[in-house]
């Protein structure tokens, strides 16, 4: 039976069903199911050749490409597991992921070897790759055997590791085809970091029932205007979105600009995760596109319970609800709400959320004790040795049966789909001499714009250290998203009465006040950006020639940014730019370039219509058709 399956060998299964078949498809090139498993075979047998077996650890970094999976591949068929490192987390994060997964070796194209450290790289271009042969490496895989370890970010201090076997991933996709109906005529975007577990779902739901795997580039996941594009070009039908990467798309599909741009989308679902969904938002997305074609539906999930948990399908009538209903565990999953006794709490009563079944990890990578903490016995199981997984998530069970998602029971933050430890923060920036003590916290000062603000006890009261100074000691250690966007130096923490701290009393952080304004905007479009910028960002002081990203601009506040100059002046920016260099200078520049194309054009325009307007409908289609090709 396929349950009884490793992934690769499904994919291969599958491979030989339909050879010829798109398999994945990206920027500069596209591969069929043959061809895949081909490139696949040849890196198996140069890992075979290192002495890579089952659960051994692999490494890869790679950008988002059909090379990763590629790679991906290549790792499980010569029985290994494969260790995804983004390339864009900082040198540190990298060898502290190597190390601790044990992986000795990292495969890398040949621009990324040079900045992996702390084992062999292989590189795929290499000829000690490319002259393998294209036939499957004898190995014996069994479904128990490792498929991979996700790091997320850790309570110590440091990214843990969730080791997942194959027979994980294999009954995730089993046991959710009767909703999805996946088969060969689907094409699934794969959108999101192969750091992150979001990632498991989209590569295998595409690839093992014959579907076509389209990899997004990051800028383009980053474009809503261009990933609508993506969509409608290469006929996406599943799309994979936590709900703040979806606003931005909706935003941009739900416009009357955006309307007559795409009248259609091929989609047949959508499938949220990563985070609190906000159902009223889906409402102009609903008022255009309905709630049949394509369907929505709400997934919570957890790295250490296999990417989804539960499956909620989501209607018209949730969008007048403030509940973010998950609805009903997987079919070989079982989802409690329990006090700390771990008895049921009653219906409508708030307790944590307690995952049993199929899906749990093994625990975590090297740490015994936090597994003992997190994975305990299952009270409620009749076979021995059952665990549940105590994901530190609040619910509430309804009485429709259904479970409202709350929030974290503990202090850790979910930001823009990425679950973040606040200890991991805190304990990176206490190693910084400036600082005696820090708490990390997510605040929504402004609704929809969730930021991390750190408050810090400085050492010397006088002379506390800058945030530009904390920034730079923070960004070699810890990926982008997990830089704080403002430092609030406080003279002493805010207790309770009971001695804890006081979140509560935690002042809004005054982005920017601290800050040297530098160079002042000049004329309207200067002044203009500028101001709409601060706006953004609260922040109170802004340079023009002063890095946005240092003030907490990230890729969705980019897109708000690059919408309001927009509305503004009429033009749209080119996001590479706005991401190559984020100053109110550089885009006051971009801005002007723009109105002067716009303004070059408009001769030519003049000229046409001038030329067309005393001729008949008829006449304008016969001209029309000689310039067609």
């Amino acid at each position: 039976m396929t349950d009884e399956l490793c992934l690769h060998g499904w994919f291969e299964q599958q491979a030989r069903r339909t050879p010829d078949a798109v398999a994945v498809v990206d920027e500069v090139m596209q591969l069929t199911y043959a061809e895949l498993d081909a490139r696949a075979n040849r890196l198996a047998h140069r890992l075979r050749a290192e002495g890579v077996g089952p659960d051994v650890p692999v490494a890869f970094c790679l950008p988002r490409t059909a090379t990763a999976i590629v790679a991906i591949l290549g790792i499980l068929k010569a029985g290994g597991c494969y260790v995804p490192i983004d390339p864009g987390y900082p040198g540190e994060r990298r060898a502290w992921i190597i190390a601790d997964s044990g992986a000795r070796l990292v495969i890398a194209s040949g621009d990324l070897a040079p900045v992996v450290a702390g084992a062999a790289v292989i590189v795929l271009e290499d000829e000690a790759v490319t002259e393998q042969p294209t036939s499957p490496p004898a190995v014996e895989v069994a479904p128990d055997h490792l498929a991979y370890i996700i790091y997320t970010s850790g309570s110590t201090g440091r990214p843990k590791g969730s080791p997942i076997p194959h027979r994980n991933v294999v009954r995730l996709l089993r046991s959710t085809e009767a909703w999805f109906q996946f088969g060969a005529t689907d094409a699934w975007t794969v959108f999101h970091s192969f750091a992150f577990d979001f990632s498991v779902w989209e590569i295998w739901g595409a690839l093992l029932y014959g579907g076509r795997a389209i990899v997004v580039p990051h800028l383009t996941s980053r474009s809503p205007e261009e990933m609508l594009d993506l969509i409608c070009t290469h006929e996406v039908t599943v799309l994979n979105q936590t709900p703040s990467a979806f606003r931005q798309l909706m935003s941009a599909a739900t416009t009357p600009a955006g309307a007559s741009r795409w009248p259609t989308l091929p989609l047949r679902c959508v499938i949220f995760g990563g985070e609190a969904l906000d159902p009223p938002a889906l409402t102009p997305w609903f008022e255009r596109f309905g709630d049949a074609h394509p369907r929505l539906i709400n997934m919570y999930g957890i790295t250490e319970t296999t990417v989804h948990v539960t499956y909620r399908p989501l209607s018209i009538t949730d969008a007048r609800s403030r509940r973010s209903a998950i609805g009903e565990p997987l079919p070989d999953l079982a989802l409690h709400v329990l006090d700390e006794e771990l008895n049921p709490v009653p219906v409508d009563a708030i307790g944590e959320l307690y995952v049993g079944g199929a899906g749990l990890a093994r625990g975590y990578l090297g740490l015994p004790a936090l597994t003992a903490e997190r994975f305990v016995p299952d009270p409620f199981a009749r076979q021995p040795g059952a665990r549940l997984y105590r994901s530190g998530d609040l619910g509430r069970r309804l009485a429709s049966g259904d479970v409202e998602y709350l929030g974290r029971a503990d202090f850790q933050l979910k930001l823009r789909g990425f679950r973040i430890e606040a200890g991991e923060i805190e304990g990176a920036l206490r190693t910084h001499p400036g600082v005696r003590d820090v708490t990390v916290v997510a605040r929504e000062d402004v609704p929809g714009d969730k930021r991390l603000v750190a408050y810090l006890i400085a050492r010397d009261h006088a002379a506390p250290p800058s945030t530009e100074e904390l920034r730079a000691h923070l960004c070699p250690v810890l990926p982008d998203y997990m830089i704080p966007s403002a430092f609030v130096t406080l003279a002493a923490v805010p207790l309770t009465v009971n001695g804890k701290l006081d979140r509560s009393a935690l002042p809004r952080p005054r982005v920017g006040a601290d800050a040297v304004a530098g160079e002042l905007p000049q004329g309207p479009v200067e002044t203009t950006i500028a101001t709409i910028a601060r706006e953004l960002l609260g922040v109170e002081q802004l340079g023009v020639t002063q890095d946005l990203f240092a003030f907490g601009l990230h890729s969705l506040l980019v897109m708000k940014l690059r919408a309001r100059i927009e509305q503004q002046f009429g033009v749209l920016l080119p996001l590479r730019e706005l991401f190559r260099e984020a100053t109110v200078r550089r885009l006051a520049e971009l801005t002007g370039e723009a109105q002067r194309q716009v303004l070059a054009a408009a001769p030519e325009l003049d000229a046409l219509l001038a030329e067309v307007a005393d001729l008949s409908d008829d006449e304008i289609a016969a001209l029309l058709a000689q310039e067609e090709p």
